[in-house]
């Protein structure tokens, strides 16, 4: 079979959720009989990484048959959860370094570009048939177009966020971004994405020409297999992650929890928080008087969280808080939602009502959806469905397995080398 380069920083063990998105296209690459290689970064550079982490990692590795390169990266104050560099411990020149790349323009993976020049030369592009590419950082992709260039070899780019437009970005891209990203998109075969609304934004900014695919996250079967148990009470809500104020917080939760207290003080509600953001949702869950009913359980790990999910009630997402979103906003479909699913979870959305998640949670009939001004909705809903057994129809997770989402990758990375090869052909 054909030989695959795959280039993702995020990768077993990064404790980050882009790293499961990315495992999973590489192993389902793998399993559909591609030859694999992933060039990430050195594990030693990952915040909250374990030697057992590294070590289960590694077997996963071994045992999907994945060649992996592993390389060193500079400035890593910009892309948070690494080790900082000794010229970077101190806060204040971390928060200066981060700063000024924001404000000029500077890619979170600048410090990674002089070592994958380094790393991918020609002994290793002479047995590459296709490259694929994760983004962000969205450095890899100038770097995937100016490789592709040089070597003769198509490339697929997978949008895990948008570039242009990205609605968690905090700033304007720069136009020189702008031109950079047209440049890298117009000399794909392929473009990968998260959603349809993703897709769509996309195609307004890049027009027609890409062949623009949706890929959703997902979630392997295999992951929930051999989960320690956990116990939680039996209205416990489930929150894993990162908060990014103030877009995504558990704002509209924590005013619900406290309505629900004042109109039913029955219901023994609680929110389980597991992540970095304990302390911060802790203070807010004081101003509304419910902190009592927040269960802060810190960092864990990402079996942990599974397990959490799995015993949950209800699992939450936040999307957005914003009752009408702009598009780019509501193609957010985080891999947490499908961790749910994965866990046979009802989930709990807050999200704009036109947005992809919205839609899937409501068709699906996995869950329910609401906006993050429904307050009074969530915290009557939360009562009724307090009264009732957990349930939750696993059919209609199967869709987002990646086991199926698999089939669909695998369509179209032989789709694109077969049309590449035609056009080299008919050259």
């Amino acid at each position: 079979m054909p030989n695959i380069l795959f280039i993702a920083r995020a990768f077993p063990p990064a404790p980050v959720i882009a790293s499961v998105r990315c495992w999973n296209i590489a192993e389902q690459m793998r399993k559909f009989g591609w030859t694999v290689t992933v060039v990430t970064i050195d594990t030693q550079y990952w915040l909250r990484c374990s030697d057992e982490d590294i070590a289960r990692s590694d077997r996963l590795i071994e045992k999907a048959g994945i060649i992996v390169i592993r390389t060193a990266h500079d400035f890593r104050s910009l892309p948070g959860a690494m080790h900082r560099a000794g010229y970077e411990r101190h806060p204040v020149v971390a928060r200066g370094i981060r700063k000024a790349a924001h404000w000029l323009g500077i890619d979170s993976g600048a410090g990674w570009m002089r070592y994958l020049r380094k790393t991918i030369g020609a002994d290793l592009m002479r047995h590459v048939d296709l490259i694929v590419a994760d983004g962000s950082p969205f450095s890899v992709f100038r770097f995937t177009r100016r490789l592709s260039e040089k070597y003769g070899v198509p490339y697929i780019l997978d949008f895990r966020d948008l570039w242009h437009k990205n609605p968690l970005r905090g700033r304007r891209s720069r136009p020189w971004e702008i031109i950079e990203e047209r440049r890298c998109v117009k000399s794909a075969s392929s473009i990968i994405t998260v959603s349809d609304s993703t897709a769509r934004v996309l195609r307004e900014i890049h027009g027609s020409n890409p062949d623009i695919r949706v890929i959703t996250n997902g979630f392997a079967p295999s992951d929930f297999t051999d989960l320690l148990s956990m116990s939680l009470p039996p209205c416990a809500l489930v929150y894993a992650g990162s908060i990014y104020p103030p877009k995504i917080t558990l704002t509209p939760i924590l005013k619900s929890m406290a309505y629900l207290k004042r109109m039913d003080n029955k219901t023994p509600v609680e929110l389980h928080l597991f992540g970095k953001m304990g302390a911060e949702v802790k203070e807010e869950a004081m101003l509304w008087g419910v902190e009592s009913m927040v269960i802060d359980h810190g960092h864990v790990s990402r079996s942990e969280a599974l397990a959490a999910f799995r015993a949950a009630r209800m699992g939450v997402v936040v999307t957005s808080i914003e009752s009408q979103a702009q598009r780019a906003d509501n193609g957010i479909l985080t891999g947490k939602l499908f961790e749910i699913l994965g866990a046979g979870t009802p989930v709990l959305l807050i999200a704009p009502q036109d947005s992809d998640a919205a839609a899937l949670v409501r068709n699906r009939g996995i869950g329910e959806q609401f906006t993050g001004d429904e307050v009074e909705r969530i915290a009557v809903y939360l009562a009724e469905e307090m009264k009732t057994p957990k349930n939750f129809n696993t059919s209609e997770a199967v869709r987002f397995s990646w086991d199926t989402l698999g089939i669909d990758l695998n369509r179209i990375l032989t789709q694109t080398l077969e049309r590449d090869s035609g056009d080299q052909q008919s050259k």
